[in-house]
């Protein structure tokens, strides 16, 4: 009784340049710009002192390079075409400042039970901090309804800069809390 579609296997079907609407969504990802930072105040330019003693800037790096050949590792269109010179050219060597080293470490209790390959329950992607003023929620799973709650929370290898934190002045808060709404 109900409807029934035609199943052609394909949802998302290559044209005849050998791309997909896939393809050309990751195209326009890769082009935007991060967020760009907010000047900083001095209470600011504070807390960014404070961020790199804490170590916070261990996991959260606040700057990376491009590979000079992104084109060897970019994977080709599901139509098997691959990333233009132009766009190669476009991301080799560039500077940007995710404030995230892209890597998995342990966070102990911030466990969300999911697992993926090798990275057990407690190990999570370090998220970048870029444009973390326009966030409502904070953690990768939305927990913490606030920065300096988002910290606190930090636990694993994150527990010494959480406890760093725990250790500051109300006005020492203040300043990393506005450092990070630079980002």
């Amino acid at each position: 009784m109900g409807i029934q579609l035609e199943d052609t296997g394909v949802e998302d079907p290559t044209d005849s340049g050998g791309r997909s609407d896939i393809d050309r969504s990751s195209d326009f990802m890769r082009a935007l710009s991060p967020p760009p930072p907010l000047p900083r105040s001095a209470s600011a330019q504070n807390g960014s002192k404070l961020f790199i003693s804490m170590g916070c800037a261990g996991c959260h790096t606040q700057s990376m390079t491009t590979d000079p050949n992104p084109a060897s590792f970019i994977p080709a269109s599901t139509g098997g075409v691959p990333i233009s010179q132009t766009l190669n050219k476009t991301l080799a060597n560039q500077t940007f400042h995710p404030y995230s080293d892209f890597l998995v470490h342990d966070m102990g209790s911030l466990v969300d039970g999911i697992t993926s390959g090798t990275a057990g329950p407690t190990m999570m992607r370090t998220a970048p901090l870029w444009g973390l003023r326009a966030k409502s929620q904070f953690l990768h799973d939305g927990r913490a309804a606030d920065i300096p709650s988002a910290i606190k929370l930090h636990d694993g290898q994150g527990k010494a800069a959480a406890k760093a934190f725990g250790a500051l002045s109300a006005q020492q808060n203040s300043d990393l809390v506005n450092f990070l709404n630079t980002l």
